[in-house]
């Protein structure tokens, strides 16, 4: 399987660490440990090791509690955007496939889908509403 370049996660790889203002980071700025513990002394006493592949089952079943009728087996963790992408287009997508990307997005779905053998369409224009009403925070003519 060859991937196309992904021209934008180079020029990320690139500069990310080295502006002082980095205007195309889509996350939100990392937490510190002592900020996403309660009690950073019980934090010291956590093993390191490999995690389960799918996340843990005290947080799936966590998730699972606020979906009715699922549980913690119909739930993955994944580490990121990125890899629950990837997994979705390998588990949906097969050669030949016809898959429409609406643009400008994150090429990531773009370059998978053809490197998984799929043709891929780039559309662009707003997302419209059931009513076929634009839903772009521009202003529309009526």
């Amino acid at each position: 399987m060859k991937f196309p370049r992904f021209d934008m996660e180079r020029m990320q790889s690139v500069w990310e660490h080295k502006v002082k203002y980095d205007l195309s980071e889509s996350g939100v700025e990392a937490l510190t440990l002592d900020e996403i513990t309660r009690d950073p002394k019980e934090l010291l006493k956590t093993r390191l090791g490999y995690a389960e592949g799918v996340g843990r089952e005290a947080t799936r079943a966590l998730i699972a509690g606020i979906h009715p009728g699922h549980e913690a087996d119909d739930v993955m963790i994944t580490t990121g955007t990125s890899e629950a992408n990837f997994l979705t287009l390998a588990s949906l997508v097969s050669p030949g496939d016809e898959v429409v990307v609406v643009m400008p997005n994150y090429m990531q779905v773009h370059g998978v889908a053809t490197a998984l053998g799929a043709r891929v369409r780039a559309r662009s224009g707003s997302a419209r509403n059931a009513r076929g009403r634009s839903t772009s925070t521009r202003s529309q003519p009526p």
